[in-house]
C-alpha cells in the first residue's frame, strides 16, 4: 500500500510552524503544506501523468522566465509562507527578481517568506476540486497577481485575479497571463493529450 496523504492538525498555532518544519524534514521526498488553520498535509509524490502535467507547466513557465528575465520560476518543491502561518507549494510559481533579492542571501535556502506573484496548480484525479479552487483563491487573497487551476480531465482552466470574478475556460489550446507576466502563454495541447 502506498502513501496517498497524511493530515495532521496541530492544536496550538504557536507550534504549527515548528511541527511543520519537522514534518517537512521528515518527509523530504513528499509535498508538505501548512494550511491557515494549522493542518499539515503530507502528500505522496505524484503519479506518472500528474508529474508529467505539472512538469510540463513548470517547464514552459521556466523557459519563459529565462527569456523574460524579470523573475524566476519555481517547481512544486518550493515552499512559500503565503501568510506567517500558512505554507503552500504550487505546482509552478513565479516571483519577480526584486522580491527574491529582498530576502537576505543566507535565508534563500529556506522557504520564501511571501506569496508568489503567480501560481499554477494542476489537479490530479486524487485531488478535490473545491480544495484546489480554495487554494488558488487563497493565493490571490495573499498577494498573488494571478493564479491558475488546470484540470486535465474536463480540459478546463480557472483563472483567478485580484478583485475579479473567477474565469473558467474550457477546451482552450492555450492561456495567456496578464500584468507583469504579459507574454507568458501556456500551451495546453500536451496536457490535454495526456500520456
Amino acid at each position: 500500500m502506498t502513501l496517498e496523504r497524511i493530515e495532521v492538525v496541530v492544536p496550538g498555532r504557536d507550534d504549527a510552524r515548528r511541527v511543520f518544519a519537522e514534518m517537512a524534514a521528515l518527509y523530504a521526498d513528499c509535498k508538505v503544506e501548512l494550511t491557515e488553520n494549522g493542518q499539515i498535509l503530507v502528500m505522496a509524490p505524484a503519479g506518472l501523468e500528474g508529474a508529467y502535467n505539472s512538469g510540463e507547466v513548470f517547464g514552459q513557465l521556466a523557459n519563459w522566465a529565462v527569456q523574460d528575465a524579470q523573475g524566476k520560476a519555481f517547481d512544486s518543491s518550493a515552499g512559500f509562507f503565503i501568510t506567517p502561518n500558512e505554507n503552500r507549494s504550487p505546482d509552478a510559481a513565479w516571483v519577480r527578481n526584486e522580491r527574491i533579492e529582498s530576502i537576505p542571501k543566507a535565508e534563500r535556502k529556506g522557504f520564501a517568506p511571501f506569496c508568489p506573484d503567480f501560481a499554477i496548480e494542476v489537479k490530479s484525479l486524487a485531488n478535490s476540486l473545491p480544495e484546489f479552487q480554495e487554494k488558488c483563491a487563497r493565493y490571490v487573497e495573499c498577494g498573488a497577481l494571478e493564479a491558475w487551476l488546470i484540470d486535465p480531465e474536463p480540459k478546463t482552466v480557472e483563472v483567478y485575479r485580484p478583485n475579479q470574478a473567477r474565469v473558467a475556460l474550457k477546451n482552450v489550446k492555450s492561456v495567456a497571463a496578464s500584468g507583469p507576466l504579459s507574454g507568458f502563454v501556456l500551451d495546453l495541447t500536451r496536457i490535454w493529450a495526456g500520456l
